[in-house]
């Protein structure tokens, strides 16, 4: 790993550690009013906020518009694309930590699809899951079904509240079967929910895309062709799949990019500045 990729790995570490850190502070939920601007669990014991998709869901069933919600997310959506999600988020660190841990282990890496696989699946947990069944039953039904609200919520509550171990049925395993099922997966694979689940990120992703074609976006990645020697050093480090090396033009569809890209700047690895962050 050359100096300034391993001196920018350890800055993102240090700042998904922060981020860890003041996301669950436990606050007795006096901030519990504010949202995430990421995907974590507010069933978490030690949660300071709230989740922004469990809270779009509430306000889905009871048939209201949590206007400061959409504006909230809209506004990080168009200021940062997906930086929360490579530099913020908990679960995705998780994610990061599980597949370094798989490759320690030897685990030979499964090759997931790309592109616009990645954003039909995600718009199709959007529509499902966080939009249509939730309006039609009355049920958060991607809080239910989650893995990260597993991980973060559902395995700790009966530890802290002992009353709800009653109510631990068949549906309950079948969560931490989910789970299990991630887990595996991203002991395999690189951030396989937040590249076909996480219905928080494609969010994200579609404001910065907005803000890629407006000419309105700060962070910038530019690929300049001439100075690549398609070593793909740039695609093994990103944690979603991207590799504007294969690409005739650098970086895939602009949209398709910001959907899909994480901002976590990893392909600063490039060892010949094919690559350029402007405005970072």
């Amino acid at each position: 790993m050359r100096k300034t990729s391993r001196f920018h790995y350890r800055t993102r570490l240090r700042y998904q550690l922060a981020s860890l850190v003041l996301s669950n502070l436990s606050l007795a939920g006096v901030l519990k009013f504010l949202s995430y601007p990421f995907l974590h669990c507010y069933a978490c014991p030690l949660a300071v906020a709230a989740c922004p998709i469990g809270t779009l869901q509430h306000f889905i069933i009871v048939g209201e518009i949590p206007l400061f919600l959409v504006g909230f997310v809209a506004a990080v959506g168009l200021l940062m694309s997906r930086l929360p999600c490579g530099w913020l988020c908990p679960f995705g660190f998780a994610q990061d930590v599980l597949r370094r841990g798989g490759a320690a282990l030897r685990i030979r890496e499964i090759k997931l699809p790309g592109g616009l696989t990645q954003i039909i699946s995600r718009l199709l947990i959007i529509v499902v899951l966080v939009l249509l069944l939730p309006s039609l039953t009355s049920n958060p039904w991607f809080c239910r079904l989650c893995p990260a609200g597993t991980l973060e919520g559902g395995i700790w509550i009966p530890f802290v509240r002992p009353g709800v171990r009653t109510l631990i049925g068949t549906f309950y395993w079948f969560k931490i079967g989910l789970l299990a099922v991630t887990v595996l997966l991203a002991l395999s694979s690189r951030r396989p929910f937040c590249r076909f689940v996480c219905p928080m990120g494609f969010l994200l992703g579609l404001g910065g895309g907005v803000a890629a074609l407006t000419g309105s976006r700060w962070h910038k990645r530019e690929f300049l062709l001439e100075k690549c020697n398609a070593c793909s050093l740039c695609g093994k480090a990103c944690p979603v799949g991207l590799d504007p090396s294969t690409s005739a033009t650098g970086f895939p569809d602009v949209l398709v990019e910001s959907l899909n890209c994480i901002d976590c700047d990893e392909c600063r690895i490039c060892p010949t500045g094919a690559i350029t962050q402007k405005g970072s």
